[in-house]
């Protein structure tokens, strides 16, 4: 057998039924050539031992449990340093790849050894059965120069996911790894870093499945709220960095925080007619 040119690390809490799912879905690829890692949170349902039972099925996969909770960010940065292989995809519970995922992004990475990270596309499945597509990026399909790159994720606001990225483990670990105090815009982040220093891909054709059923939802305002407080932190976190600083004008800067300052207002607007909308219901 191959050594695996992959570890797929999953940080696993609760959502057995997920899990299982997420597992299928590596199973299933047409590129054997994989390792994969679910480590778990001390979770409270049947999720370990899902975990234990595919472990015991199948070689490739193993499993082991946190001696305590540590939460999401330091959940995934404890996944993230788990496995031998050169190359990392951190797979949350609630994805599921399609098929032929790795292949395409072996056969990308082959092409382009010097990239540092490859960035798939994301396809949201929702609670009703609808689909949407994650906003696309100027360079699907394309691989690029990193402070490209690093400057139009400052200036705009593209989505991100840990999921749907295969990381260079050396390139990861070269921006300090995963944050352990960013929930919301850790993979933002790290992405941002590594651009700023490397070349980066990315693949309209590698697709994530994201299963949002059975999951928390927060209010829109909420959600809002807590994206504007992780974007501010962030923010200033890379402007912070030297490498990052260097990839941007000071009108590259000017648009990040004319961009934070938009949705502030948004978030200040959505509050203000929530709070209409209640007084008015309570005056009826």
């Amino acid at each position: 057998m191959k050594s695996p040119w992959i570890t797929i690390a999953i940080p696993s809490y609760n959502h057995a039924v997920q899990l299982l799912k997420t597992v299928q879905s590596v199973q299933k690829q047409t590129n054997s050539e994989w390792e994969l890692c679910i480590v778990d949170d001390r979770s409270k349902d049947s999720a370990w031992h899902v975990a234990q039972m595919v472990a015991h099925q199948d070689p490739r996969i193993h499993c082991e449990k946190n001696p305590y909770h540590l939460g999401q960010p330091a959940h995934y940065r404890q996944a993230s340093l788990k496995g031998q292989a050169p190359y990392l995809l951190l797979l949350t519970v609630d994805n599921q790849l399609d098929p032929q995922f790795l292949d395409r992004v072996k056969q990308h990475v082959t092409r382009h050894p010097s990239a540092a990270l490859v960035c798939g596309h994301s396809v949201f499945r929702h609670l009703r059965g609808h689909r949407s597509v994650s906003p696309a990026t100027p360079w699907m399909e394309t691989y690029a120069p990193g402070t490209t790159v690093a400057r139009a994720l400052i200036r705009g606001n593209f989505y991100v996911s840990y999921s749907s990225t295969v990381f260079v483990r050396d390139a990861l670990q070269e921006v300090g790894g995963i944050p352990t105090d960013n929930a919301l815009a850790s993979a933002y982040e790290v992405f941002v870093r590594i651009a700023a220093r490397r070349s980066v891909s990315f693949l309209s054709c590698a697709h994530v499945c994201q299963d949002s059923n059975g999951f928390p939802r927060l209010s829109r305002y909420e959600i809002r709220r807590q994206i504007v407080n992780a974007e501010v932190m962030t923010l200033n976190r890379l402007l912070a960095d030297t490498v990052v600083r260097q990839c941007l004008s000071p009108h590259d800067v000017q648009k990040a925080w004319h961009r934070v300052r938009m949705v502030k207002w948004m978030v200040f607007f959505s509050s203000w007619i929530q709070w209409e909308w209640g007084s008015a219901k309570v005056g009826q």
